[in-house]
């Protein structure tokens, strides 16, 4: 996607248009740009259901210790102390599970680059050893010009 963007960003743009290529690039970029947002949606997606699910636990968590050490406290079964401790050790084992959600949804987001990486790393490769380039004697160009986008000066005139 961003080698279409620089594309049509750089100065390679008066020549696409030029040449009549814009259409056939902003088509290239556009399927590229709405497969990209697709993935991006779905990610999100479940992102936001992990981050849903991980408020929910700590939330629910943090209740429950709440109302059961309170109610511990006002019984007298435990010290004011022991409430703290108590407390603290919640909270820890809250954020330890906070994280691993969280490092969860990181690692659903960067599946997709790994996936890219692996099937980049498992094509066949080519053994080209022992072949010969076969040589170009003659190269024929009849009435051929090119100059660049507004400037009078061929670069190419044959």
């Amino acid at each position: 996607m961003a080698y279409y963007q620089d594309l049509f960003l750089s100065s390679a743009s008066k020549e696409i248009k030029v040449l009549g290529l814009h259409h056939y690039f902003f088509e290239a970029w556009q399927r590229v740009a709405e497969a990209h947002i697709l993935k991006e949606k779905k990610l999100i997606r479940i992102q936001t259901l992990l981050d849903t699910c991980n408020s929910l636990i700590v939330n629910l968590v943090t209740i429950g210790n709440m109302v059961f050490i309170v109610v511990l406290l006002a019984k007298g079964q435990i010290s004011l102390g022991i409430f703290g401790a108590v407390l603290a050790l919640t909270g820890g084992l809250v954020t330890d599970t906070t994280q691993l959600l969280t490092c969860f949804a990181t690692l659903m987001g960067k599946q997709q680059e790994a996936q890219q990486f692996f099937d980049f790393m498992s094509l066949p490769s080519q053994d080209n050893k022992g072949q010969t380039l076969s040589k170009v004697s003659e190269l024929r160009l009849e009435n051929v010009s090119y100059r660049y986008p507004l400037t009078s000066k061929y670069v190419l005139k044959k």
